[in-house]
């Protein structure tokens, strides 16, 4: 995809001067740094470790992705922090290594999807956030929900001490890169697919800024029917309309493509092994050895990949550390420490050391929402990856088995499987959005008709003025701070209005008569959860008290299903369902108008 595609004409000279002076070009890496890195990857020593959740293939079952270092005897090794000889990576070193902000996503939430209950997942987190001097991030405050595949607080799940080390991980590894985010865990009933893509798609339904995904299963012929169902809710399921942050694990057996991660809707997470260096970066990296990825037998080519050996989708887009050699920290209290198999062994609580594309998908997808960046509308997250990949720190050595074609399983200069573009560079990526977004100094729009001058705060993401100057509206554009927003859809056509304030586009003419202002005070910061759409009248939303009532209704104007309503509480995210359907029908009906508008129109006033 070329920048005039991704950013507008207007401001492609711009962008281009930019790319010049850019980190990866000004300073290229010297050889110096190679020999620094290849001598500290060689000091790297591999620990025994095993798979957290042990499975035989199955048609309708995913397996999680994390794994655990163990003894020779197959017991998790203690790994506490400060202990003479362990070697765990620490939140600081993950903000370290991919230059992430120590406070970043204030106001980002942040939905992982796993399977079976970890009953004391929250008092780990309390133990890991409070070891690493992380703000506390708790039921109490909102900051931590762990809800049922319906989106409900009870009755929650079995638990299962395989998947609890997965959970915790997952729940940590956001926390660690992405300290101020919010985390709603969604626990499904068990680990077939039905259950935990339903609960992905409850997730998306509830208004979450993203989704970390760290599981999957072998290939096979039904995917391209779940992409339509399930994960083709992501693509404009996030904020405003925009493509909703689906981070996703590649496996950790090696090469060979798996699925999830390659949905054409999802960023796909490699591994690496990640070290401390004497280079100027101080950290080096290769791939990691049994980190996935591979060319998709089923899903078709995606067209912001331009890799010419796989026909179809090939992973990964980003890797992060996931290797047992290099582990992190994790706590957890529900683990198994010995024995193999759902919900067998003994559990001792402690600090242990994490590891596989588990570790990898949460760190990207929480450093991503801790950076605050954001693709441009029409596009994707991968699309933005594989965009902004000069802003990566490229992984050119290692390799996670033997392939036919060399990049689909062995690092390089540029793109690979393994790896995909590199590893994030927090910095790297800041600059590129703050020289684009200009710190919202002015909107340019497509012709030069010229654009409104930012509203500061968060509007410093407004990008691209439509025609007559009124801006197009990107996430955060309405308002600073996303302030509560006050705005009759009948004096602002052609606007379909979220309470949050802001405006994806399309149609208002089913919601002629909505007032943001009478939801009683659910019109506030992160209200995500209650979303209003008009398709040409197919959805109609009432309000009443604090929550929206959503009804799928057919051409005629009539209910297609009593029971296909979404009941919504603004204040507190919570979403009962009846129908999962009731969310997708609202997605693809809000695509479908959405590729016949001309532009998004801002609101412009508070």
């Amino acid at each position: 995809m070329s920048l005039g595609r991704a950013f507008g004409g207007a401001v492609l000279s711009s962008i281009a001067c930019l790319a010049l002076v850019h980190p990866a070009f000004a300073n290229p890496r010297t050889a110096f740094d190679e020999q620094a890195d290849r001598e500290a990857l060689a000091r790297v020593v591999a620990p025994l470790s095993r798979p957290a959740c042990d499975w035989v293939p199955q048609p309708d079952r995913v397996r999680c992705h994390a794994h655990v270092v163990v003894d020779a005897t197959g017991r998790f090794v203690p790994m506490a922090p400060g202990v003479p000889k362990a070697s765990g990576l620490a939140p600081a070193d993950i903000q370290s290594a991919y230059k992430l902000p120590v406070t970043g996503g204030a106001g980002k939430t942040v939905a992982i999807i796993d399977a079976y209950d970890a009953p004391t997942v929250e008092a780990d987190l309390a133990m890991y956030r409070s070891t690493f001097n992380l703000p506390p991030c708790t039921s109490a405050s909102g900051c931590f929900r762990k809800l049922n595949q319906l989106g409900n607080s009870t009755p929650l799940p079995k638990a299962d001490t395989s998947w609890a080390s997965e959970i915790s991980i997952d729940v940590q590894m956001i926390s660690a890169a992405c300290p101020a985010c919010q985390i709603v865990l969604f626990e499904a009933d068990t680990d077939t697919n039905t259950d935990v893509l339903a609960a992905m798609l409850v997730a998306i339904g509830m208004g979450v800024d993203a989704v970390s995904n760290s599981f999957g299963t072998p290939e096979d012929s039904t995917e391209n029917l779940v992409e339509k169902q399930y994960y083709a809710a992501a693509a404009d399921g996030g904020p405003s309309g925009t493509s909703l942050l689906v981070g996703v694990s590649t496996g950790d057996t090696g090469y060979g493509a798996e699925y999830p991660a390659t949905s054409s809707y999802v960023v796909a997470v490699g591994g690496t092994t990640l070290t401390s260096s004497s280079s100027s970066r101080g950290w080096a990296e290769a791939a990691w050895s049994k980190g996935g990825s591979g060319c998709s037998a089923y899903v078709k080519k995606p067209a912001w990949e331009t890799d010419t050996g796989c026909k179809n989708r090939m992973e990964a887009d980003v890797a992060a550390v996931a290797d047992s050699a290099t582990p992190v920290y994790f706590y957890c209290s529900d683990c198994a420490s010995s024995g193999g198999g759902s919900s067998s062994g003994a559990t001792v609580a402690g600090w242990y050391g994490g590891s596989g594309t588990s570790v990898a998908a949460p760190i990207v997808v929480g450093g991503l929402m801790g950076l605050g960046v954001q693709p441009d509308p029409g596009t994707s997250w991968a699309d933005y990856v594989a965009i902004h990949h000069s802003a990566m720190n490229d992984v050119t050595s290692g390799s996670n088995g033997s392939c036919t074609t060399s990049y689909f399983c062995t690092a390089g200069v540029g793109y690979d499987g393994p790896t995909g573009w590199g590893t994030l560079d927090g910095d790297a990526l800041l600059q590129i959005a703050s020289g684009v977004d200009a710190g919202g100094a002015a909107d340019t729009g497509s012709g030069g008709e010229g654009g409104d001058a930012s509203l500061g705060g968060d509007a410093s993401l407004l990008r691209d003025a439509g025609v007559g100057g009124d801006s197009t509206a990107s996430p955060d554009s309405a308002v600073a701070d996303d302030a509560a927003v006050s705005v009759d859809a009948a004096s602002s056509a052609d606007v379909a209005v979220r309470v949050d304030g802001r405006a994806p586009g399309g149609d208002a003419s089913g919601l002629a008569t909505y007032d943001a202002s009478a939801v009683n005070d659910s019109a506030v910061a992160d209200a995500r959860s209650v979303l209003v759409v008009g398709v040409d009248g197919a959805v109609q939303a009432s309000t009443g008290g604090d929550a929206a009532i959503m009804t799928i209704f057919d051409g005629s104007g009539n209910s297609n299903g009593g029971c296909g309503c979404a009941v919504v509480d603004a204040r507190v995210h919570r979403l009962d369902l009846a129908s999962g359907l009731v969310v997708a029908s609202a997605l693809v009906l809000r695509r479908r108008r959405a590729k016949d508008a001309t532009r998004a129109t801002r609101i412009a006033s508070a």
